[in-house]
């Protein structure tokens, strides 16, 4: 089995597909980690061919949806290896994470200070145009305050889409979110199963 298993969703990521895996495999390369790249996608375009000559492995959900995708894929990886990887990291497929910071999430992890650590925008640098003005103003600060308050989340950035956990912190948490709010499920997950959440600043950048 891998140590690390990177997941990204993607649908008509044609554009972006390439260089998102290749940033990955330097990881991959530089830190000496046995990892894999899976692509939960649902594609009109070349995303799944592209991804594929990359070196990833690409997979078809069965459905539709941003968190139907992670659900999807969360499951194959256990059929595959029988249990969880070590540890999961997930993020978008449009380039707007930077996946080079993908050891920024794991040494949390790796020193045992964390059993989910959440990239922070909002702690980090968000890049001008990158995050529309409602979504940086409000809808993510009061979807924050609201998990904050009513789970004491005591996380900055709820709608973070890169985020790295431990296998087995993943084994414990249920998810039935199809959608965007599979985000803040994971979270509340995490609060309820009594998991540590940690966050990490990370650059945040604009969608091609």
């Amino acid at each position: 089995m891998v140590d690390v298993a990177i997941v990204l969703p993607s649908r008509n990521e044609r554009e972006t597909i390439g260089d998102c895996i290749n940033k990955i495999k330097r990881v991959f390369n530089e830190n000496h980690i046995d990892g894999e790249i899976i692509v939960a996608d649902n594609s009109d375009d070349e995303t799944p061919i592209i991804a594929r000559e990359f070196g990833a492995e690409v997979i078809t959900p069965d459905g539709r949806g941003y968190g139907y995708a992670y659900r999807y894929a969360f499951r194959y990886l256990r059929e595959k290896h029988g249990a969880y990887p070590k540890y999961v990291v997930i993020g978008d497929a449009d380039d707007t994470y930077d996946f080079l910071e993908i050891p920024k999430l794991l040494e949390p992890l790796e020193r045992g200070e964390a059993d989910l650590v959440i990239g922070s925008r909002f702690k980090g640098r968000i890049e001008r145009g990158a995050m529309p003005w409602l979504h940086r103003w409000i809808g993510n600060p009061v979807l924050t305050w609201f998990l904050n308050l009513f789970y004491k989340a005591g996380v900055s950035d709820a709608h973070s889409g890169f985020r790295a956990l431990t296998g087995e912190a993943l084994e414990n948490l249920e998810f039935r979110s199809d959608g965007m709010e599979f985000a803040s499920e994971m979270i509340v997950e995490a609060v309820k199963k009594g998991l540590r959440i940690m966050e990490v600043p990370i650059a945040y950048y604009r969608r091609r």
